[in-house]
Parts: C-alpha cells; sequence; structure tokens
C-alpha cells in the first residue's frame, strides 16, 4: 500500500503567511515540558495510556512524574460532584490502584515538585454531557481547584471518542468523529472563556486524540493506505487498533500517546519510543502520521464566535444521527431510538441556539471584579 505522501486531507502543513491569524489557545502546547502530570479520565485515559506518554517523554530527555484518576465509563461530574459535594474527587483509582483522593493528591507535596499539567476528559457521549451534566461548570471546578494548589498550572482537553460503525464499514464513524471536533473545540474555548472572564490566566488546550484516530483510519483504508497499518479489507486495519469497539490495542494507544506528546510537547521526538509490541514499520508510519496531522491541526482556526449556534447546526445532528443508529437502537429498541432521536433534534438544537443557561455555550459576562 501507498504511504502517507498521497493522503488528500494530511498531505503537509499550511505554511501561514503574514496574515495569519493569532495563536489559538487551543491549539498551543505547553510553555515547559511538564514535571509532574495529572490524568482524570476513564478507560480511554487508562494505563497504558500515561505509561506511554512518560515513556515517549522520557526517551525524548523530558521525563515526567505522574498520577491519576481513574473511574471507567465516568463524566467529569462523577469525577467532581459524584454522589453530592465534591464526594467525585475521592471515586475511582490512583495509579497504583488505590482508592483516588484528588484534592490531596494534588495539593501534597513531592520531591518532583508541584503538578504543573492536568490532563482531563469527558465521557465520549460529549453531546449528553454538554447537556445534563454540565460539562463546562465541573471542568471549572476542576481546573479551579488544580490551579489553586497549583498555580501557573496548564490544561489539556483529552478528545474521547465514540465506538466505532463496524470493522467493516468505519466511514459512518470517521465522519461522526470530524463533526465532533468542532464540539470538543468548542468546550475548551468556552472554558478559556469562562477562565478569561474571572482574569484567570489558566487556559485549557486540546488533545485531539479522536480526530487523530479517525484521519488515522480513514488514510489506512482509503486506497492510498499506510504501509505497515492498511490490510486486504478495513478490518485488518481496524484490527490493529481497536480490541472492541471502541478500546485500543498496544498499536492504537501508543498512536494516542504520540498524539498526546505532540499536544503538550509542540513536537515528537525524532524517532519516539515505541512499545516492543509495535512493529518497527508500523510504528514509523505512525509517527509519520502523527507528525503531519498534528502540524496541520496546529495551524488550524479558532472555535467559531458563536460556538452554540454553530453546533446547533452541525454537531447536533450529527451526535443524534450517529448514537440513534449505533447505540440507542440496539440497547432500546427501533422506536424509542426514533422517538429520541426526533425530541431531541429539536429541544437541544433550540437550546445551543439561546441566550440561557441552558446553552452550555451561551455568552459569558466578565464576573471578575
Amino acid at each position: 500500500m501507498g504511504g502517507l505522501a498521497g493522503s488528500a486531507r494530511i498531505e503537509q502543513a499550511p505554511v501561514p503567511g503574514p496574515d495569519a491569524h493569532a495563536p489559538v489557545p487551543e491549539r498551543q502546547p505547553a510553555a515547559t515540558p511538564p514535571r509532574r502530570l495529572f490524568v482524570s479520565g476513564h478507560s480511554l485515559t487508562a494505563r497504558p495510556l500515561p505509561d506511554h506518554l512518560a515513556a515517549i517523554a522520557a526517551a525524548g530527555g523530558r521525563p515526567f512524574d505522574w498520577n491519576m484518576q481513574h473511574l471507567y465509563g465516568s463524566t467529569i461530574e462523577m469525577r467532581t460532584r459524584g454522589r453530592g459535594g465534591d464526594a467525585g474527587y475521592r471515586e475511582g483509582l490512583d495509579r497504583a490502584g488505590a482508592r483516588a483522593d484528588v484534592l490531596h493528591e494534588i495539593a501534597s507535596p513531592h520531591p518532583a515538585g508541584r503538578y504543573d499539567t492536568l490532563i482531563i476528559t469527558e465521557r465520549d457521549s460529549l453531546l449528553e454531557s454538554l447537556m445534563w451534566d454540565d460539562t463546562i461548570g465541573n471542568a471549572l471546578d476542576y481546573i479551579r481547584r488544580f490551579e489553586a494548589a497549583n498555580p501557573g498550572s496548564r490544561t489539556f482537553l483529552y478528545t474521547s471518542w465514540l465506538g466505532h460503525s463496524g470493522a467493516d464499514t468505519p466511514g459512518r464513524w470517521i465522519d461522526y468523529e470530524r463533526s465532533a471536533a468542532l464540539a470538543w473545540h468548542c468546550t475548551a474555548a468556552q472554558l478559556n472563556r469562562r477562565l478569561a472572564a474571572e482574569n484567570n490566566r489558566h487556559r485549557v488546550a486540546l488533545i485531539p486524540a479522536a480526530e487523530a484516530l479517525a484521519e488515522l483510519v480513514a488514510e489506512a483504508v482509503s486506497p492510498r493506505g499506510i504501509d505497515g497499518l492498511s490490510g486486504t479489507a478495513p478490518r485488518d486495519t481496524i484490527a490493529l487498533l481497536f480490541t472492541d469497539d471502541v478500546h485500543l490495542t498496544e498499536t492504537g494507544t501508543w498512536f494516542v500517546a504520540l498524539i498526546a506528546h505532540a499536544a503538550i510537547h509542540g513536537a515528537l521526538p525524532e524517532k519516539a519510543w515505541a512499545p516492543a509490541a509495535v512493529d518497527p514499520r508500523t510504528a514509523q508510519a505512525l509517527q509519520g502520521f502523527a507528525t503531519l496531522f498534528m502540524q496541520r491541526w496546529r495551524t488550524g482556526p479558532p472555535a467559531p464566535a458563536d460556538c452554540g449556534a454553530a453546533l446547533a447546526r452541525d454537531y447536533v445532528p450529527a451526535y443524534l444521527g450517529y448514537v440513534r443508529d449505533y447505540g440507542w437502537r440496539e440497547s432500546q429498541g427501533t422506536w424509542t431510538a426514533r422517538v429520541k432521536w426526533a425530541r431531541f433534534s429539536i429541544v437541544w438544537a433550540r437550546d445551543l441556539r439561546s441566550r440561557s443557561r441552558r446553552n452550555p455555550f451561551a455568552p459569558v459576562a466578565n464576573s471578575a471584579r
């Protein structure tokens, strides 16, 4: 199969001209390499992802210490408010497999110094979490507490992906994840708008793992293919990357670790560390793809000024159509799936266009005194 050279979507990074837009905060790497990193998430950020991320950094001369809060299948709300108050911060497991106590951990002295980097993710059902689980408010609570304990720190929002649409037919999933990229960007941008309105200099950037994974699959199953990853059929590629419809193999996990490293550090090492289980030819192809993807992604546009309207127009139909066909229909039946799709197509689009509290992207008033 051919390599990346013929890609129509990921060919080369565009060269910004003199009138290029200013750097987009959600697309910027950390100003300095992390020394201590904390991950709050679920199975898509579980080990070995942080292990791979640490190994890539250490092999490149930028080692860091890390810990985590892992709560399987969780929303950010479950990891903050939980059953009430701040109970969620004591839910889940840490790096050692012990019960997590996030607020104690992030404030405790450590020989390596204070934490300087937070990676946090929302559940893959992003639209439902935004509309029902107060993603923005709960993420802000996590960020404020992290920043209060670790002044000058930085947050990265890791993008999670929905289960794919089938090993033989991943095209519908690819299309959905391309649409979802806007929603993740808008979420990070709204967090930054809320922080700026408080005169809080802390900022949130993205780790575009979901978008990168979808583009990798799109390239690998295209006629161009990717050496070391493409097979004779789409399911060959899917089998190399996924253990089921959503969780990743060692190869897939290492790829998203490459994306995370590049998002945080700004670039990948010339030859990144790779686990022994990853074929060297595949590793070379994945690193090349990750490098080109991140170069192109880094120069992308800012989030729309009116994210709510943009998401109502583009993301709500994409999300609801996908979960209707690849989630609700199987778990709740065709009739219920259609009713939910029809109802939320109206209600969520209306709410996202409103200026009410039902719109998580409503304009932000400056609350600083």
